[in-house]
């Protein structure tokens, strides 16, 4: 087994598998943040991450959290309230890892559903 993983670091394997995570990673991110400008452009403030795995978005409009949250499970969109990671009411933790871009892309759109239905 060291032998193996010797081999992996030494021939460069391990970088390129490393590059082209960086890749996925970058172009889903790039697929969240166009989703979420052509979904959610009035409704939502995001900072595009600069790395990582998430991105962090504030709804605007006063919502109750849990109702917006059970709204987007009854659509198959499941994410983090920001007051379980402790950054108040109205933040929303998008993960963006193993999700495809056409999922991603029919998960902002699932949500932006999700947060229209609910009453001002």
């Amino acid at each position: 087994m060291q032998w193996l993983a010797n081999e992996f670091l030494d021939y460069g394997y391990f970088q390129t598998h490393i590059h082209e995570l960086q890749k996925k990673l970058e172009s889903r991110c790039e697929q969240l943040v166009t989703s979420l400008n052509n979904y959610l452009h009035d409704k939502v403030e995001f900072t595009v991450p600069h790395g990582g795995i998430h991105l962090w978005c504030k709804v605007k409009k006063d919502v109750e959290e849990m109702k917006l949250l059970e709204n987007a499970i009854k659509r198959g969109v499941i994410y983090v309230p920001g007051s379980v990671m402790g950054s108040g009411n109205g933040y929303v933790r998008f993960t963006y890892a193993r999700a495809r871009e056409e999922e991603i892309r029919e998960g902002v759109r699932r949500f932006a559903e999700a947060l229209t239905s609910l009453k001002k």
